[in-house]
């Protein structure tokens, strides 16, 4: 009788100690590697004037999105099908980043964005946003000092899809 006794009290024990146990499973971030394609808005507040705004076709090539870290490249071109396409959207270069399982996204431009003369004062045409069914939606702001510009707030605004 007393062995029965242990025997239960080793079995209550185990499954109370299996009830607090928990697994870790593996973190599965989503894979943005391939092409991507939208549009940029640039947007710019000069002191005493209105806000103005460019709009520039859009699109990344990512090579990897492994473990979360995002590496590619990105080019934008202006949007002939607008008014007033304008040239300083022709720009390209290479992009890092960062995605969490959930989908929340970080990326940074190697460059200032619509500003060949200008250089980066913060910000550095970063963007955070979120991947949503296959589309994502991400803005930042910096400021940029050129020569006609010094130290100006930008809003830059993100809408990318991949392409299957």
């Amino acid at each position: 009788m007393a062995g029965s006794r242990h025997l239960a009290i080793v079995l209550v024990v185990l499954s109370l100690c299996a009830c607090g146990s928990s697994s870790t499973a593996p973190q599965v971030y989503p894979d943005l590697s391939g092409t991507w394609s939208g549009n940029l808005t640039v947007s710019i507040t000069l002191t005493g004037a209105p806000t103005f705004g460019i709009v520039c076709l859009h699109q990344w090539t990512i090579s990897s999105s492994a473990g979360g870290q995002i590496t590619g490249t990105w080019q934008s071109s202006p949007d002939l099908s607008l008014a007033n396409p304008t040239s300083a959207c022709q720009q390209s270069g290479s992009l890092t980043g960062t995605i969490s399982p959930s989908g929340a996204i970080s990326v940074s431009f190697n460059t200032v964005i619509l500003g060949a003369t200008c250089s980066s004062v913060a910000g550095n045409d970063a963007v955070s946003g979120s991947l949503f069914l296959q589309m994502v939606t991400a803005s930042g702001q910096d400021a940029i000092r050129c020569p006609t510009i010094s130290n100006e707030p930008r809003t830059l605004t993100l809408s990318v899809s991949k392409l299957q």
